[in-house]
């Protein structure tokens, strides 16, 4: 492998701090990672840093692990750098805050999920529970679904615990250009019967009752939810990300 060239240097050696790199595919954005940790840890000098790469990937970690092992460069800091997945590394971690725990990953499990597991949480929330006993076999399953959508834009159910912290994240997620999703999420709350619904000049429906509708319907029982399943030790996909 050969040493990076004066543009990569650039990211090679930038300052320490959260730093991006952008280009094309075939750019050499591995090897400016892994010639970027050999900087930072010849700079440290006596101090033994010790590196973690996360992939999102197998075949990206595959690729890293086959550039560190086989370039002489780099051999100094082979012991120094450890690279995993993040499902992988996200599934180390429940371990370490969960007992045995137990992923859910198949329709089957979802549905089972919802209908078992979380049967005394959605009692307790009369829209879940009415939507689930009147629709059709996959609410279940779109429900858990819907669980795992609201975890990937950034709700938090310990920190969101209000009507005024969850409107406040509504608001940053419609300033950062992604009201279609969320439009998106409650439009499929009103398809499984979660939210009332009312129909424009279009003939489209929407969410009656806007982002407190939303709150009050679903949002308290996803919160109910996610928590009851993590004390229950039992995790989706994506939880391995938000939880861990």
């Amino acid at each position: 492998m050969s040493a990076p060239d004066k543009s990569q240097r650039r990211f090679c050696e930038a300052p320490e701090g959260n730093i991006r790199l952008l280009a094309p595919a075939g750019c050499g954005k591995t090897m400016s990672l892994l010639f970027r940790c050999a900087y930072l840890a010849k700079k440290a000098k006596r101090q033994r840093l010790q590196f973690l790469l996360v992939t999102f990937t197998v075949a990206a970690r595959q690729e890293l692990a086959s550039r560190l092992n086989e370039d002489r460069q780099l051999a100094a800091i082979r012991d120094n750098v450890h690279i995993t997945t993040l499902n992988s590394w996200g599934f180390r971690r429940l371990r370490t805050i969960a007992f045995s725990p137990k992923l859910v990953t198949g329709k089957a499990d979802y549905h089972f999920a919802m209908l078992n597991q979380l049967q005394p949480v959605w009692r307790q929330h009369e829209r879940v529970k009415n939507a689930i006993e009147k629709k059709s076999g996959t609410t279940p399953r779109k429900l858990m679904n819907l669980m795992d959508n609201f975890k990937s834009i950034g709700f938090d159910h310990v920190r969101h615990t209000n009507y005024e912290q969850f409107a406040e994240r509504l608001n940053e997620l419609r300033s950062q250009g992604l009201s279609p999703k969320v439009e998106e999420l409650f439009e499929d709350l009103v398809k499984i019967g979660v939210i009332a619904s009312t129909t424009d000049r279009k003939g489209e429906e929407h969410a009656k009752g806007g982002d407190r509708e939303v709150y009050n319907s679903f949002f308290r029982f996803w919160r109910d939810a996610t928590e009851h399943l993590k004390e229950s030790a039992t995790f989706t996909l994506e939880d391995q990300k938000y939880v861990a």
